[in-house]
């Protein structure tokens, strides 16, 4: 009987991967009965706007970085999810098919933001680099000491109004000073960005009642008063 339900077993998971695999295909489908040209004339036509997502081990929109959304598109447009699969790879067809609608998103993607900023629709200026600007600002965060953990920069992509459009977080409180503000806010410039930035500030362990401390602004290249 034992040996029964362990044969009966395996041949449900055969069975449970076998659904898994054609399902992840059979949702990728898609992808080779359209072209990125035409969904966007169909979407347009439609009313709709909306950047593609696909989704590995994050979600992301290929070509068009999260802070270039939510500063720039965010009013303009929607994002939809077309890869919904993930990471795990359930075939050697599953791959292909994530690859090509990776490749069908980020043109599809191009093609949108072209459309929008013709049609006046980019809610920022075209000199604006957000996403590069935080990788700098984080690099500027991560050369502080650790104790044992690295400082960053946390993106707000979401309820600006209600916080920072960055968080600074340092993990000893010692670390924090005006130097480092001046190195963050230097930089909003040379990427673009002259409207006001303003940056949270915490310290101690991000993930156990971090500490808050007084916000700093950056305007124009400098700590604003």
């Amino acid at each position: 009987m034992q040996r029964l339900a362990i044969v009966a077993f395996l041949a449900s998971s055969m069975v449970g991967c076998l659904r898994a695999q054609e399902n992840a295909e059979h949702v990728l489908a898609w992808v080779e009965s359209t072209t990125p040209a035409i969904m966007l004339a169909d979407s347009t036509r439609a009313g709709h706007f909306h950047f593609l997502t696909v989704c590995g081990i994050t979600c992301e929109e290929p070509g068009l970085g999260p802070l270039t959304y939510s500063h720039c598109y965010a009013t303009a447009a929607t994002t939809l999810t077309v890869d919904p699969t993930g990471d795990v790879l359930r075939s050697k067809r599953h791959g292909e098919l994530k690859d090509k609608a990776f490749r069908f998103a980020e043109r599809y993607n191009s093609l949108l933001r072209a459309q929008l900023d013709s049609a006046g629709k980019r809610g920022c200026s075209e000199s604006e680099r957000w996403d590069e600007y935080w990788h700098a600002i984080d690099s500027v965060a991560r050369r502080i000491p650790a104790h044992p953990y690295q400082s960053f920069v946390i993106a707000s992509v979401t309820n600006r109004n209600e916080r920072g459009d960055f968080q600074l977080h340092v993990q000893d409180e010692r670390d924090l000073s005006n130097v480092v503000y001046s190195r963050m806010c230097v930089l909003a410039p040379r990427f673009g960005i002259t409207r006001p930035v303003r940056f949270d500030v915490t310290t101690g362990n991000i993930n156990d009642h971090p500490k808050g401390h007084p916000s700093f602004t950056c305007s124009r290249g400098v700590v604003a008063a």
